[in-house]
């Protein structure tokens, strides 16, 4: 266990102002740690829904299938515990948490951004941010890992990555950012059906970058990438055979 000091002020704010603002029952900003995911986890039963927790980096960060995450100062390291709905499945989360981030982005700084089936928000054929939801003591940890001030150069990363700022040219506020991403979150995911209701389906639509490529799910098959259906399944189509995949990585082939 790895773990920093919380700190008073963040962004330029006190710590509790940005608590309020954002309308969590919790925030705790660390100097850093192993990764707020497990932070989160190690905190154990009983914690309010949207309890969050911010690290200025993270020691040993991960994404999908323990892969490891690059997380140095600059970026925005994030995650929150919550109760999903009864009968949400869990393939469902990182996708509509994936709509909050791209909308977040958009909204704030007029970048148009893709989503890359399962958890992960590209630009330009680059990765801007990460989304990695676990099984937590009280339901799920949703962590989110965004590229802000830096751009990572970690020769371990299996794909290139972007800065938010180097895609703006100007300061980007993390605290706006982290706000505006967990109120969309919280929306979309307290209203949340157990399928993706037509507007979702519509804007991971548009906003897909696999469909029509050639990628490899792995574990799973190989073929082209024709979109995701109502239950958050990518379709993978190799010759006459069409495969509904609920989860895996992706390469392109």
């Amino acid at each position: 266990m790895n773990q920093g000091v919380p700190l008073a002020h963040w962004e330029g704010e006190p710590v509790r102002v940005w608590e309020r603002l954002w309308g969590v029952p919790e925030l705790t900003v660390l100097s850093h740690t192993d990764s707020t995911n497990l932070h989160l986890r190690r905190r154990g039963r009983g914690l309010a829904d949207f309890t969050t927790v911010i690290a200025e980096r993270q020691t040993a960060g991960r994404g999908r299938g323990g892969s490891s995450w690059s997380s140095e100062e600059g970026g925005l390291f994030m995650s929150w515990s919550f109760r999903p709905r009864i009968g949400i499945a869990a393939s469902l989360v990182p996708l509509r948490i994936g709509i909050a981030v791209s909308r977040a982005v958009e909204r704030l700084h007029g970048v148009s951004v893709g989503i890359k089936w399962p958890n992960d928000i590209w630009v330009g054929g680059q990765k801007l941010c990460g989304i990695l939801c676990e099984g937590g003591p009280d339901g799920v940890i949703a962590g989110v890992g965004v590229n802000v001030r830096v751009t990572p150069t970690d020769p371990e990363l299996s794909q290139p990555a972007i800065g938010l700022e180097d895609l703006v040219g100007h300061h980007v506020s993390r605290g706006a950012l982290a706000g505006a991403i967990l109120k969309g979150a919280r929306e979309l995911l307290d209203r949340g059906g157990g399928v993706l209701r037509p507007d979702e389906l519509a804007e991971l639509e548009a906003r897909d970058i696999l469909a029509g490529q050639a990628v490899r799910v792995v574990p799973g098959p190989e073929g082209v990438a024709t979109g995701i259906d109502q239950h958050g399944r990518l379709g993978v189509r190799a010759g006459g055979d069409l495969t509904r995949v609920s989860s895996g990585s992706i390469e392109f082939l």
